[in-house]
């Protein structure tokens, strides 16, 4: 079996306006280091390594070097990544893993790994990442740019892909062992710490500390700069998401980053609706037929026959642009730095159709988090219930809204007692920490609701939160095991699962008959609920496009949080494998506790 891994790297570092990225602490110290550590192991095991290099050079190439005739910066990444597919594919490659110049890759752990079964094997981001050669080949050859990121490009290939019909089979797996630092929390590490596949950011020197120990542990604290730290910044994710839409269409995104920040919500609104205009059109294959920003800005008139024109090409994506875009005057949007009225505003949110939704906010020793949550939701979400329940520390700032329980009794028994109190049809789990603002959000609420109005077979349907994958099957042999069984879908309509994540909306009057475990009062309790729903046959489903985003809020959480966090391994499973008689539980990454 012949395995490639091509690490893309440039003779000079060009990054386009939308990311404020620190330039890799050095290439060539980076190669060197690369060079020194896991290549040496990838050659040992009979793997072969390049680095791949754009335009521009004024060298002739190394012997693991490739100088390949594409753009050379970082706008040109997806073109580089297209380059090393079609590379691998002509010399015959089995296998080709990318990776980035900053990341390290434990070969023991790749060798050992699933990777072999599957056409794609990564966590969606483009530090690493390992493609079949029948997904080298279809990225290799698509010409029409689907993202601006090269990781999301070469996804959103696949997907499009496996949508064409039942013939075009793409097998995908998102392997968590696949490691982004500053994504990585604390509690999280041991899970990593040796089982890791890919490492990154890293730099020379932690590369070959991390090649000496083998454990991601002993590189904390991690050396991690403000710009590493980009993906925790909603803002800055949501001017990357705007960024990618102009690209895409092949236009100039008109406003940097920090322009971006100091616009209002309702400024940014008609550049996020037309994002979700070009994305109806990618996923329908319509792109080159989609209007530009300039006509998107023109007319109301005008832009209400561009909407009736996107909804018979995608109803479900263009359904909350449609109902925001007429909810304004006849005006249009607001430019500049100046606002709506206060009437305007409130037509923003289309009030009406969430009065049989209650909101379920559990809270513990983080009044920094539940405050502005609450407030958000007071914003974008007025016709709703919510229900606080709070077994922290009372205080006058909350008394008029919370539900005390004693100190510490626990996540299940919090939401327990929030669904006694409900008296709406439908109850959404939310978090203190959850974003309800903005309109998306609203939005994928109102598609849950709608989707369990006009399925009443269905008792729950999940999103997901910051956009990460937690679509499980679940596998119970009593005695033995419960195991998590990752599901990856191309597919944008609801697809019936075992497990989904923390954010969901459900019958009321069918959840109250599942409680959850009480003496669990952090961890084991999620798998806990969810099985027992897959025990009586009731239906639970993943709806696509249903997001919700987590607030960052400089000490938001008392000193004492964490320590209470910190227990649902090491207390909540334990008790989840003696309720179920269990020995071990496997997590969707294949981690056994």
């Amino acid at each position: 079996m012949k395995i490639l891994v091509g690490i893309t790297t440039c003779n000079r570092a060009v990054y386009p306006a939308a990311l404020v990225r620190k330039e890799p602490p050095n290439n060539a110290t980076c190669h060197a280091a690369s060079r020194e550590t896991w290549i040496r192991d990838a050659k040992d095991a009979g793997i072969d390594v390049k680095f791949f290099f754009g335009r521009g050079a004024d060298r002739e190439p190394l012997e693991d070097e490739v100088f390949l005739d594409v753009d050379d910066s970082y706008d040109g990444l997806f073109e580089k990544v297209a380059g090393i597919c079609r590379w691998a594919d002509e010399h015959e490659y089995d296998f080709v893993m990318k990776i980035d110049i900053d990341s390290y890759v434990s070969i023991k752990n790749l060798l050992a790994s699933e990777f072999r079964e599957w056409d794609y094997t990564g966590r969606g981001w483009g530090l690493g990442y390992i493609l079949s050669r029948k997904a080298a080949h279809i990225i290799g050859n698509q010409k029409e740019r689907l993202s601006w990121a090269e990781d999301s490009h070469a996804l959103k290939t696949l997907f499009a892909y496996g949508d064409v019909g039942p013939e075009n089979v793409i097998r995908l797996y998102g392997d968590g062992r696949y490691v982004f630092l500053p994504n990585l929390p604390p509690n999280e590490i041991p899970l990593y710490d040796k089982s890791f596949v890919v490492v990154n950011p890293m730099t020379p020197d932690s590369m070959r500390k991390l090649h000496q120990t083998g454990s991601i542990a002993s590189l904390v604290p991690f050396d991690l700069s403000k710009e590493d730290l980009w993906t925790q910044d909603p803002e800055r994710a949501h001017h990357c998401s705007v960024f990618n839409a102009f690209t895409v269409r092949g236009e100039k995104c008109p406003m940097t980053y920090d322009e971006w920040v100091a616009m209002t919500p309702y400024d940014r609104q008609p550049y996020s609706d037309w994002m979700e205009l070009i994305h109806a059109c990618i996923e329908t294959k319509q792109l080159d037929t989609c209007p530009s920003f300039e006509q998107w800005m023109g007319p109301i008139a005008d832009r209400k026959k561009i909407l009736n024109w996107a909804s018979t090409i995608n109803a479900a994506a263009i359904a909350k642009v449609k109902r925001t875009s007429e909810a304004f005057s006849d005006k249009g949007y607001a430019i500049g730095n100046q606002e709506f009225t206060v009437e305007g505003k409130q037509a923003y949110v289309n009030k009406g159709n969430l009065d049989e939704v209650s909101i379920i906010v559990t809270t513990f020793l983080r009044d920094g988090y539940l405050i502005p949550c609450l407030e958000r939701i007071q914003m974008y979400l007025p016709d709703a219930k919510v229900i606080v329940v709070d077994d922290g520390i009372p205080s006058l700032k909350k008394d008029g809204f919370a539900n005390y329980m004693p100190f510490d009794s626990g996540l299940s028994a919090k939401r327990n007692k929030a669904v006694r109190i409900a008296r709406t049809k439908y109850v959404l789990l939310g978090s203190d920490d959850f974003d309800f603002g903005g309109l998306e959000t609203r939005a994928g609420i109102e598609k849950l609701v709608k989707l369990l109005d006009e399925n009443p077979d269905i008792d729950v349907a999940g999103g997901r939160v910051n956009n990460a994958r937690y679509e499980a099957l679940l596998e119970y042999k009593k005695g033995e095991y419960i195991r998590e069984h990752c599901l990856i879908t191309s597919s944008n309509k609801p697809t019936p699962v075992d497990l989904t994540v923390n954010y969901f909306l459900a019958r009321t009057d069918v959840i109250a008959k599942f409680p959850w475990p009480d003496e669990m009062k952090i961890g084991g309790e999620h798998v806990c609920f969810f099985l027992d729903l897959k025990l009586k046959g009731r239906k639970v489903v993943f709806v696509p496009g249903v997001n919700i985003n987590t607030f960052r809020v400089r000490n938001g959480a008392d000193p004492r949080y964490e320590s209470y966090r910190n227990r649902a391994h090491s207390l909540g499973h334990a008790l989840m494998k003696k309720r179920y008689g269990i020995v071990d539980y496997i997590d969707m990454n294949g981690e056994v506790s």
